[in-house]
């Protein structure tokens, strides 16, 4: 198969550390270091059932497949069915949380509309990560105010991205909630990543890491849609997995059409290369983490593979790899 441009896109980063001193790069034989474009390969896989063709869309027809629907996917703005329902409380909420001087009342008001939502906020508030000693929160209010305003603005993006779309019937059935799993680990990766550069910056990478992942659900969605049409042909998991590269150009536009912050639509679209910004490389580095974090999870990968790799997709550093264990020490509780 041709290089993908993701993997064009991995490259770059991977050349920009292959030249680390031997004391930060070398590691021990037996442990397998991964190239970004390969796990994020192995994830994808993993997501589409690893039934993955060496050649992506091999066929006439499969090519056609993949062409409409790259098609379809660059029209989408003019396709607002394609595009999730924006979630009604999204705006509302996320204004709340960020100006800092909203009453805990009026958040709590807005957070009670939506069941789902206030269980969330409980939860993770009486979770290992927020709680102290002495008896549960069962309040919102005593729930949002020891969460503070980046845990709301993280549990709200978290909970109302999730329902906009669903992919569990049909092809590529188990592709959703692979998919959305990363996310959630991608965007927390994501924000404590950036914090150690900027805490300002932390939500609005949380953000858009979840929407990345929402682009994604639309890309399997498009080619889904497109394999409807064709009742006598098999869906091909390598065209799905090819055409992932297209999940932050399509998490683009449904930030557009959400009127997200340009900082947001920014994080999806430009090129994460050396010397990319810190909310772009955060967004990245998140994406490789979540990765890891799902295939370590699943028996895909081992602990010392995937600090191994993410060590080396870091240039070097430690931080990443950090990052990861208290993503698997926290168990999934984290919004």
């Amino acid at each position: 198969m041709p290089a993908s441009a993701a993997a064009a896109d991995a490259q770059r980063f991977e050349d920009s550390s292959a030249g680390l001193p031997a004391d930060q790069a070398a590691v021990e034989v037996d442990v397998e270091v991964l190239s970004a474009a390969t796990l994020l390969a192995r994830l994808r896989a993993h997501a589409l059932g690893d039934a993955l063709p060496d050649i992506a869309g091999d066929g006439s027809e499969h090519r056609d497949v993949r062409a409409r629907t790259a098609a379809a996917l660059a029209r989408l703005d003019a396709q607002p069915e394609r595009i999730p329902r924006r979630p009604q409380l999204l705006p509302a909420l996320m204004r709340a949380t960020g100006s800092g001087d909203a009453p805990v009342k009026a958040i709590a008001a807005l957070v009670q509309q939506d069941p789902t939502l206030t269980g969330n906020v409980l939860r993770v508030a009486n979770s290992a990560a927020y709680r102290v000693a002495g008896k549960p929160i069962e309040s919102v209010e005593r729930a949002i105010a020891r969460l503070g305003s980046e845990g709301m603005r993280r549990i709200v993006a978290a909970t109302l991205l999730q329902p906009v779309t669903d992919t569990r019937r049909g092809a590529f059935a188990g592709f959703a909630p692979v998919a959305w799993t990363h996310s959630l680990a991608a965007a927390t990766a994501a924000a404590e990543y950036v914090a150690h550069e900027d805490p300002e910056l932390a939500s609005t990478a949380h953000l858009a890491a979840l929407v990345h992942g929402l682009g994604g659900i639309v890309v399997v969605q498009c080619v889904r849609d497109e394999y409807a049409r064709r009742p006598l042909l098999m869906p091909d998991p390598g065209v799905a997995a090819a055409l992932l590269d297209e999940a932050g150009a399509t998490g683009a536009r449904i930030a557009a059409a959400w009127e997200l912050p340009g900082s947001v639509l920014q994080a999806l679209t430009v090129v994460p290369e050396p010397g990319a910004s810190p909310l772009v490389r955060a967004l990245w580095i998140g994406r490789l983490v979540g990765a890891a974090a799902v295939l370590v999870r699943a028996d895909r990968l081992d602990v010392a593979s995937a600090v191994a790799t993410l060590a080396r997709l870091d240039d070097g550093r430690a931080r990443a790899g950090a990052v990861l264990q208290r993503l698997l020490d926290d168990g999934g509780e984290s919004a």
